[in-house]
């Protein structure tokens, strides 16, 4: 075993690369660090490498908040928030503001890129101190949270009548299929009603052209005969406009269930997608609908603790402390079996 420059005593072993990664990064974050003005970014850049990839173990430190407070002098919580900005904001923008400190940009890098521009643009954030900066960013996000219900309820709504829409299509689908199929039945009936009155026009016309020639056909039958060809022409006509009607009703029965399919196909992809942009605007107004609730008990867990703390010589002491920890073990199981119903 032997010590690093560092101090922390490092196993014998020859330095790896991915061990002689993390001590050039480890230099250039603390070289930067010194000239954060300047290189801020790559400050940010640095320590989100260093805590994604785990390089602080190659120097020793056994967690990510030892190495930040050993080797960069920060806290946990201040290294997080130069991760964030390395991760949600590009290093243009953090190079253009990058003197309104490391807290701004970190709230400013909870923001999507939306209302980051509407905050820059109603607010001058490099004189702007952070109290009104989150209380400006606060009333930007409860204006954006109105849009998105408002968004919503027109998205909901939009949703009902395509719905509505998709029902009435269905319904005359469905008539119209039935009352297609009723017409083209009677025009397939009166086809067969005529090709069989043809057959038997067919029939009697031949048994008097047939007569024996001893049997010489009169006048009238004669005029019978023509009529008869007559009628049988005239059938022969009637049912091939039958035929012909009978296929077009059918090619349009066809059209009409196609167009009805296609226009059931379509509007079942516009609820599915006003669906989704609906669950998205209800999962962001859902989580923000919350806040309220959490800060208000949040609120009161503050002033009951402060309570029981300003009566810690009391002989209710003990009782305080153990009714506020029945609270807070009762808050517990319930959101256990909350929990376990989920599952």
């Amino acid at each position: 075993m032997n010590e690093n420059e560092n101090g922390i005593v490092m196993p014998d072993a020859v330095l790896s690369d991915k061990h002689s990664r993390a001590i050039a990064l480890d230099r250039s974050i603390k070289i930067h660090a010194q000239i954060a003005q300047q290189s801020l970014y790559e400050v940010c850049k640095g320590l989100k490498e260093m805590h994604d990839d785990k390089l602080y173990k190659e120097l020793g430190y056994p967690d990510f908040e030892n190495y930040c407070i050993s080797e960069v002098g920060i806290k946990k919580v201040q290294a997080y928030n130069f991760i964030s900005i390395a991760e949600r904001l590009s290093e243009n923008f953090v190079q253009s503001i990058e003197q309104i400190g490391t807290t701004k940009l970190a709230l400013l890098a909870k923001l999507d890129e939306l209302e980051r521009k509407e905050v820059i643009q109603t607010v001058d954030v490099e004189s702007v101190t952070v109290k009104k900066l989150k209380e400006k960013i606060k009333e930007i996000k409860f204006q954006h949270d109105l849009e998105l219900d408002d968004q919503k309820d027109q998205y909901e709504k939009k949703l009902q009548e395509l719905e509505q829409e998709r029902e009435n299509i269905s319904v005359k689908y469905h008539f119209d299929k039935q009352a297609h199929h009723r017409e083209l039945d009677e025009a397939k009936k009166k086809s067969e009603s005529l090709t069989a009155h043809i057959k038997e026009l067919e029939k009697q016309i031949q048994e008097l052209e047939e007569r024996p020639i001893e049997y010489m056909q009169s006048t009238a039958e004669l005029e019978e005969i023509e009529r008869l060809k007559s009628e049988l022409q005239e059938a022969k006509e009637r049912e091939q406009a039958v035929k012909a009607e009978a296929e077009r009703m059918q090619d349009a029965s066809a059209e009409t269930v196609a167009e009805s399919a296609q226009q059931i196909e379509e509007l079942q992809a516009k609820i599915a997608e006003l669906e989704s942009k609906s669950s998205v605007s209800r999962a962001v107004s859902t989580k923000e609908l919350f806040k309220p609730y959490f800060q208000s008990c949040m609120q009161s867990i503050n002033l009951m603790v402060e309570y029981i703390a300003k009566h810690k010589q009391d002989s209710d002491f003990g009782f305080l402390v153990s009714k506020a920890e029945q609270t807070a073990e009762a808050i517990k199981n319930q959101l256990q079996s909350l929990k376990n119903q989920s599952e």
